[in-house]
């Protein structure tokens, strides 16, 4: 594997972990979003909730003027439900057209509202076809209330930070540079370690480097194990006159290099100096 396509993995998990990490930082904003303006609808209506309780005796054309000073004053939709479902009163829709709008007992925030006094819910509304958060409070004693009123407003849309793809790219383009130039440098720490092992050139591929290598030290290895069976076979004569020869120090004197003819002629004379001093 060359080391630009070692350094690829790594460019990848590092896009990929900046993408997550945007996906997570957009996920936690939209969430915090969606709380503060489920906040804002609560506590809209329940401001609104003790007036709006009279209007359910009032005829629909005088609830709905004031509904619609509630709906310009707030920027919200206000929707003004009687106990069975029917619509009274809507800041949307006038009062002569009320009739056609379908029941809205069976709506999620309604029923929320029907068993816990305040239910929200978010979907995309049939009128404007766009994502809405409806917040429903009901009216009057929970469980048997008079009525509901509901207020409702487009959900706030978070924009997509499309800047962070290019972050992404640029970082793993930066990270697998990083990785490319780490590559190189223990590729040539690796190689000045193997010059007296391989006759390949420092920049050939490290696969390459290592296989000659390991080769070239086996073959030596055996070399030298030859050689210390050479010596020892050359030294068993010397061990029946009683003189005592360290095999480890054999071996490492073998290991070096010193042909094993040497290595006798050494020992025979410093045996016959020991003889000499006695």
């Amino acid at each position: 594997m060359s080391r630009r396509m070692a350094a690829l993995p790594v460019a990848i998990a590092t896009a990929v972990m900046v993408l997550v990490g945007t996906v997570i930082v957009y996920a936690v904003r939209v969430s915090r979003a969606n709380a503060v303006e489920v906040d804002r609808l609560v506590q809209a209506v329940g401001a609104l909730a003790h007036r709006a309780e009279p209007m359910l005796a009032a005829s629909s054309e005088t609830a709905d003027g004031e509904i619609r000073a509630w709906a310009a004053a707030s920027g919200l939709r206000v929707t003004l439900i009687a106990a069975d479902g029917r619509v009274h009163a809507d800041s949307w829709t006038l009062p002569a057209y009320l009739g056609r709008l379908e029941n809205h007992l069976g709506r999620p925030e309604v029923q929320a509202a029907l068993h816990h006094e305040v239910g929200v819910a978010r979907r995309r509304s049939v009128t404007t076809d766009r994502p809405t958060t409806y917040v429903a409070r009901a009216l009057g004693e929970t469980g048997e209330p008079v009525g509901f009123l509901r207020l409702a407003d487009d959900s706030r849309h978070e924009p997509w930070p499309w800047y962070a793809v290019l972050l992404a790219l640029a970082a793993g383009a930066v990270a697998g540079s990083f990785a490319a130039e780490h590559s190189r440098r223990v590729h040539r720490a690796v190689a000045a370690k193997l010059v007296g092992w391989t006759d390949l050139p420092p920049g050939a591929a490290m696969e390459a480097l290592a296989t000659e290598a390991t080769q070239r030290f086996a073959a030596e290895r055996l070399k030298q194990g030859h050689q210390v069976d050479v010596l020892r076979a050359a030294l068993d004569p010397l061990s029946l006159v009683g003189v005592d020869i360290d095999p480890i120090n054999v071996a490492c004197v073998a290991t070096i290099g010193i042909h094993h003819q040497n290595v006798l002629w050494i020992v025979r004379q410093s045996i016959q100096n020991d003889r000499t001093g006695a």
